[in-house]
């Protein structure tokens, strides 16, 4: 919420969604077993300072609105301001945050810059058009925005985190890190720091730091289903199956629509060589319940038996389509899974066949290239 004073800060977290599943937005997927990992584009309204016109009025005014979610009002409210005070770098700011929630990005950063314009010290003008250009796939831009929020305020931590989340992205997984640490140091309780230190560090394959981190984000936020999630990838990652059966049935009850984590249930009890039955159904009925033209339905179908799926036809499915980046994606995640299919039906030869093709693909920030390494380890190792 913000007050005129004291000023607090209201963010923005996109929410993670099955249909947005590698959304830079909303989630991120990395490693083996990461879902995602979700950008915390955290959108910070500025403030307004103590009304001495009616300009200030008016933003109070819209950040009411923007408060029980009639953006549109808000909107118009912070351009009544604006028409008043075309030097109110709050309206602008204010506007900017609107704009970006309703998805108009190109006119966010144009607030944003007009903000920044007036008044270049603006920490939070620069943390918000870092989001927006974020958000739009501008990574070094995002960046730089982080840098030039930190170097006015060196104790932002939101600019520490959504700069980590940034470097994710771009895989500098070190610089990630190290941004953070920076964001827990500041605010020791921030859930998603931990969960996203903990997906930096699962990419590196620091699993036992990678579960602390999950373990302590846990702790602060019981319902984060993306820590059980991505715990239990960790635990299958190290061998210790039974550990991440318990996490992944965690994750799917408190988060039913992630058709993923059905996957990789059915696939750590496969692992386990435990009664894949219990599993098997639940996959069965959330497909049966939900429908998709998610690419990742056509392997739950195949997995389930449904319609004439062979590795052909996956393969041909997974080919289709002219973007070749999105081609590419398709095969890294069918060569994994066809190649867990051959490693419970005990073609082991053909599973190394398929995990190294995953691994050809060159597909780093995916989580089955990943996985495909872990599996092939895990098999060297007599685990698997």
């Amino acid at each position: 919420m913000m007050q005129q004073n004291p000023a607090t800060v209201e963010t923005w977290e996109p929410r993670w969604s099955q249909k947005n599943h590698r959304a830079f937005t909303q989630c991120f997927r990395f490693a083996f077993a990461v879902a995602v990992v979700l950008l915390l584009a955290s959108l910070a309204i500025a403030p307004s300072v103590l009304a001495q016109n009616s300009a200030s009025g008016w933003v109070n005014s819209g950040l009411a609105k923007y408060e029980k979610g009639d953006l549109d009002g808000a909107i118009a409210d912070f351009n009544r301001a604006i028409g008043i005070d075309p030097k109110y770098a709050p309206a602008y700011n204010n506007r900017g945050a609107a704009k970006l929630i309703k998805g108009d990005l190109d006119g966010a950063i144009a607030d944003f810059n007009r903000a920044i314009g007036i008044n270049p010290k603006n920490a939070l003008a620069y943390y918000n058009r870092g989001v927006g250009k974020g958000n739009k796939g501008d990574l070094e831009g995002a960046v730089a925005d982080y840098n030039r929020a930190i170097e006015i305020d060196p104790n932002y931590a939101l600019a520490y985190y959504n700069r980590g989340f940034a470097k994710l992205k771009k895989g500098d997984l070190d610089g990630a890190i190290a941004d953070f640490n920076s964001a827990i140091e500041i605010n020791p309780n921030n859930a998603l720091a931990y969960y996203n230190r903990g997906v930096a560090k699962l990419k590196k394959g620091d699993l036992d730091e990678a579960i602390a981190d999950f373990n302590r984000a846990i702790e602060i936020d019981p319902k984060n289903a993306l820590a059980y999630y991505n715990r239990g990838n960790a635990f299958q990652a190290k061998g210790q199956f039974f550990q991440a059966v318990a996490n992944l049935n965690r994750a799917i009850e408190l988060n039913r629509n992630h058709e993923y984590a059905y996957l990789r249930l059915l696939i750590a009890t496969w692992s386990d060589r435990g009664d894949a039955s219990a599993a098997m159904d639940k996959l069965r009925n959330h497909v049966a319940a939900n429908s998709s033209d998610e690419w990742v339905r056509t392997i739950s179908k195949y997995y389930l038996g449904i319609g004439k799926l062979n590795e052909q036809a996956i393969l041909a499915e997974a080919r289709k389509g002219t973007d070749g980046r999105k081609v590419g994606e398709r095969l890294c995640e069918a060569y994994y899974y066809l190649g867990v299919k051959r490693l419970v039906g005990g073609n082991r030869k053909g599973a190394v066949e398929y995990f190294t093709l995953s691994i050809d693909t060159d597909i780093k920030r995916f989580t089955e290239y990943d996985a495909s390494k872990a599996m092939l380890r895990l098999m060297k190792e007599g685990k698997i």
